[in-house]
């Protein structure tokens, strides 16, 4: 149980330099410390650090406002490209009641204590992380993780200011409103800015439970407003890392194991010496780190010599299908059993076996890290989905205390995942390339290297089986996923005790929404020395995929339809009834629906939102048993809470389409003896844009707390289109990706 908040703990504000105040923020802590005095001024422009009192006072949130009568809010999560530096601003400017035109955004330091997402916040045991939650971007917990407590600081800030404006014009606050960052007394017609009350305002006692707005009052939650790094992108000024330089800075790539955990026993320099720039290799526990004056000297430098590995994982992922199944005819670890069964084999008349390959994150930016170690401190630039584990690891590896490493967190073009491995392998890297460097450095990574480095979404394989009713209903259903697990592994079992759940793996089939009297889910926990990850939307895109399409498998057989099977069994879900006949009429299908396009449709929810997408497609037959397939549009009905901003869940969606369209039909990673064979977007494409069919995508109105989009738009398109290229080729599709299908062509 939570300790009710004190008055003094909720927020502290601070004058700042030039006439502004600074409001830190915190929620759900049961700290019971008293408030410090006020820190010094701080320049207009300077991002607070962590709170440095012994009490350790907490705040995960900032909020400034300057003289000039602009807001800026400080955000803790990362922006990878899905709007975060819009949609948390709007959060507080909603209730503040600001300017939206005045309102700008500054990307945290890494600190879990003093930025750390609530959603993240445990229920005790974690030290810190009990008082702040993680600073991780991930499985969709932005805005839903900060959507309460950014509220509860604009409006407090609010009152506070309101109460600052009533000294002044010495009228009771009830006789005050505001609007657009001004506080107003209509009687007597006085505007005053928060700018200008701000000083004032940074004195008041903050309220305990500031008042909010009904959702009904709302002027910028629910609206379609540009987002704010939006001029910053188009013109090129906003930093990333590939971009960011530091004074004498020398460039690193590393010679990496050509089998992961391979290690390395020998090099030879040879015609590297001759390259203009080159400047020296130093063994490094992942390879053997090639330094020089740039990028070109360094790349060419490495070209040229030569290493000796001994070891490491010499698997070949044509092997694998054999051996899944043949996990999967054994009985696993149990996490849904509607009807009780004994742990055994999946039962049902109408069986099918599902295999996904190992798939790569491959962001639009590879990976990089620029470090500058001095001994005694560091400091690091990185785009990074989880700073302050970054932060944390650079620090063990450094030898040095978490606060002599600062992280400066810069905008990511792209990460899926990746900038929060649980490896911190590229952290590590660059951590250990700068202890034997010695002066400012840049690590950076080659397309070919990110595509290569591992950390992929595990090999997976699924067993469905079910029996039918004879009603044209669905009587049994089974599902088996044997997958490299993520956060459990033999080692982690044996010290638990027992054998566990792994969460990652059962995502999507677990939480199966139809309405079928007996369903069982079991999984089994695969290990070997591929290096794997959490990628965009994790097991739910391979699970529900499997779901989905065994799904309209089932309705042939019953010779039902699958929208009105799926419609019947969904009564008791309304919010997936809600989405599923919402796209349904976007596309204008119905059963009795008969034109020359075939239709799939698919359904899934998660991350507290829910979600169809329908796929059009023409599926036209050719010679040799080839289908040529086109896909006409992509319908997607979502159902995500409150939309803080329709435009950035739209993208957000239609991005998730992109980056499914491409894994479905071209994504794989092979190995051959532990070696891959992809290394770039020749042999690993990614949808080109002349490829992207025409999408419409519709949001609800729903009065429920705001739902995850980011990983939302990703696990339905892929059964979406197997189901509309069954129902016109009754070939159900079940290994992954659709392009190695002899049987189709798609146009």
């Amino acid at each position: 149980m939570k300790k009710t908040l004190l008055r003094r703990d909720f927020l502290r504000a601070t004058a700042i330099a030039g006439g502004g105040m600074l409001v830190a923020c915190k929620w759900d802590s049961d700290s019971s410390s008293r408030p410090t005095p006020a820190s010094s001024a701080r320049r207009n422009d300077e991002t607070p650090a962590a709170d440095p009192n012994a009490e350790r006072w907490t705040p995960n949130a900032f909020i400034r406002i300057s003289a000039d009568n602009f807001v800026t809010v400080i955000v803790g999560a990362a922006e990878i490209g899905q709007g975060t530096m819009t949609a948390v601003p709007m959060i507080v400017a909603e209730e503040l009641d600001a300017d939206w035109e005045r309102v700008s955004w500054e990307q945290s330091e890494a600190s879990a204590i003093t930025y750390g997402n609530p959603f993240w916040q445990s229920e005790g045991g974690l030290g810190d992380l009990d008082q702040a939650g993680l600073q991780i971007t991930a499985a969709s917990t932005t805005v839903r993780g900060y959507y309460d407590s950014q509220r509860r600081a604009g409006a407090a800030v609010r009152q506070m200011l309101l109460e600052a404006a009533s000294d002044q014009l010495n009228v009771p606050v009830e006789s005050l409103t505001t609007r657009n960052s001004f506080v107003i007394h209509t009687a007597s017609r006085s505007r005053l800015s928060y700018g200008s009350l701000a000083a004032a305002a940074a004195e008041k006692l903050p309220p305990l439970s500031p008042p909010l707005k009904d959702p009904s009052e709302f002027r910028l939650i629910g609206q379609r407003k540009q987002r704010l790094d939006a001029a910053e992108k188009s013109d090129g000024s906003l930093d990333y890392g590939f971009d960011f330089k530091i004074p004498n800075m020398v460039t690193v790539m590393v010679i990496r194991a050509p089998r992961f955990g391979a290690q390395l026993i020998g090099h030879k320099v040879g015609d590297a010496v001759d390259v203009d720039g080159f400047r020296g290799v130093h063994p490094i526990p992942s390879g053997l780190a090639v330094v020089a004056d740039d990028y070109w000297s360094a790349e060419q430098a490495r070209k040229l010599i030569t290493t000796e590995w001994i070891g490491g994982e010499e698997l070949s992922t044509a092997d694998l299908k054999d051996q899944f199944d043949t996990r999967n005819s054994l009985p696993g670890v149990p996490v849904r059993n509607d009807a009780l069964r004994l742990p055994g084999l999946p039962s049902g008349d109408i069986t099918e076996d599902y295999h996904f390959p190992y798939l790569a994150h491959a962001p639009m930016e590879p990976l990089n890290v620029t470090i500058d170690y001095r001994g005694s401190e560091c400091e690091i630039w990185c785009g990074s989905q989880w700073p302050d584990m970054d932060q944390l690891v650079a620090a063990t590896v450094l030898g040095l205390p978490p606060a002599a490493v600062k992280f400066n967190n810069l905008l990511s073009g792209g990460g899926f995942g990746r900038r929060a491995c649980l490896g911190f392998d590229y952290i590590q890297e660059a951590a250990h390339v700068a202890r034997v460097v010695g002066q400012p450095l840049k690590v950076v990574w080659t397309r070919e290297d990110d595509i290569r480095g591992g950390y992929y979404r595990p090999y997976t394989a699924c067993r469905l089986s079910a029996s039918l009713d004879g009603a044209g209903g669905i009587a049994s259903w089974s599902h088996r996923v044997a997958s490299q697990t993520l956060l459990v592994n033999p080692i982690v079992e044996t010290a638990l005790g027992q054998v566990t759940e792994e969460v990652q793996t059962s995502q999507g089939a677990k939480e199966m929404p139809y309405a079928i009297p007996d369903v069982y889910v079991d999984t089994h926990a695969i290990s070997n020395g591929v290096p794997t990850l959490w990628v965009r939307s994790v097991a739910n895109a391979t699970n529900v995929y499997a779901v989905e399409t065994f799904f309209d498998h089932l309705a042939k057989q019953a010779g039902r339809h699958p929208l009105s099977l799926r419609r019947e069994l969904l009564q008791e879900k309304p919010r997936h009834l809600a989405v599923l006949n919402a796209v349904a009429e976007m596309a204008n299908w119905t059963p009795e629906t008969n034109d020359s396009l075939f239709r799939g449709v698919a359904v899934f929810a998660s991350y507290e939102s829910v979600i169809a997408q329908l796929i059009e497609a023409d599926v036209e037959k050719q010679g040799e048993g080839k289908h040529k397939v086109s896909i006409r549009k992509v319908y997607s009905a979502v159902d995500c809470g409150t939309a803080v901003n329709p435009d950035l869940v739209e993208a957000q969606i239609e991005s998730g389409i992109v980056f499914a369209l491409s894994s479905i039909l071209f994504g794989e990673i092979e190995l051959e003896n532990g070696e891959v064979k992809q290394s770039n977007f020749h042999d690993y494409p990614v949808l080109r844009m002349y490829q992207s069919p025409a999408m419409e995508t519709r949001v609800l109105p729903s009065d429920h707390s705001p739902g995850g989009v980011g990983e939302l738009g990703v696990p339905c398109v892929g059964p979406a289109l197997a189901n509309a290229i069954y129902a016109a080729t009754e070939t159900l599709y079940t290994s992954l990706p659709l392009n190695r299908h002899a049987s189709l062509v798609f146009e």
